[in-house]
């Protein structure tokens, strides 16, 4: 599933945050946003098992799904 590597991207460019864009462009089976539903169990699955460690990522803070019109303002670092 294209979600998974998603993820694994995410983990070898070692960005900040990830913003899902184009989820519901393509239906697959017969719903539009069945993308986004893997994304949200892929993340709810890796944040369980990574959650004993000191140097955990958590993904859901990671990976930034919005909604309809929302914004995400970054963060610039100097």
């Amino acid at each position: 599933v294209a979600s998974f590597g998603a993820i694994l991207m995410l983990d070898d460019l070692k960005a900040n945050y990830m913003l899902p864009v184009h989820y519901g462009a393509i239906e697959y089976r017969t719903d539009p946003d069945y993308p986004m539903f893997v994304l949200k169990e892929i993340i709810e699955k890796r944040d369980l098992e990574s959650s004993g460690s000191q140097d955990s990522v958590l993904y859901k803070e990671k990976v930034k799904i919005l909604d309809e019109g929302e914004q995400f303002v970054f963060k610039y670092l100097e």
